[in-house]
């Protein structure tokens, strides 16, 4: 168990050039552990991941020099296959299909509304432990009667769904379970 919870601590690239914005996010993170590489200019941040790794890469849309979307089509083309949150004010349907064509690498994945739930559950925490009753709690609503055989059972399903993209849901049995970037 000791060597799960030790893995949770990320390599983390933010890019974002509000840097009020940027200096809550990387102080957030790194109160958590996490190692936080901050960049607010999209060239700057590329050619860094052009260099280096990451666990993750928190990409805002609207940056100097290069778009967020640009960073990410070519963090893809490198066949880097890290995982993205991208942080924008825009919210039309279009803006989050060009956003995610820029980065589910052609790979579609189709989700029943209870595994979209986990999914976003786990996703929400990534790095961290989420008990079977948090997961029931945000599956069902609060106060649910869910038992912990169901929370095991959409766990279960949604591992199939991901098993080819670069994150893996561990078990620390009898804590919870854990969303955790891969390498493959």
């Amino acid at each position: 168990m000791f060597e799960l919870l030790q893995c949770s601590k990320m390599r983390i690239v933010l890019i974002e050039d509000n840097r009020i914005l940027a200096d809550g996010i990387a102080s957030t993170l790194s109160k958590t552990g996490h190692a936080v590489e901050c960049f607010v200019d999209g060239a700057a941040a590329d050619e860094f991941l052009a260099r280096e790794s990451a666990d993750l890469a928190i990409i805002d849309i609207n940056l100097p020099s290069l778009s967020g979307l640009d960073v990410l089509r070519r963090l893809r083309r490198r066949e880097d296959s890290a995982p993205v949150l991208m942080l924008t004010a825009r919210d039309t349907a279009g803006d989050r299909v060009t956003g995610l064509d820029a980065g589910v690498n052609g790979t579609e994945i189709k989700l029943p509304r209870k595994e979209l739930a986990l999914l976003e559950c786990v996703l929400d925490r990534i790095g961290r432990l989420v008990s079977k009753d948090e997961i029931a709690d945000h599956i069902y609503g609060i106060g649910s009667e869910a038992e912990g055989r169901v929370v095991e059972i959409y766990i279960s399903r949604l591992r199939k769904h991901l098993s080819h993209a670069n994150v893996e849901i561990r078990n620390a049995r009898g804590l919870g379970y854990m969303l955790e970037a891969i390498s493959r």
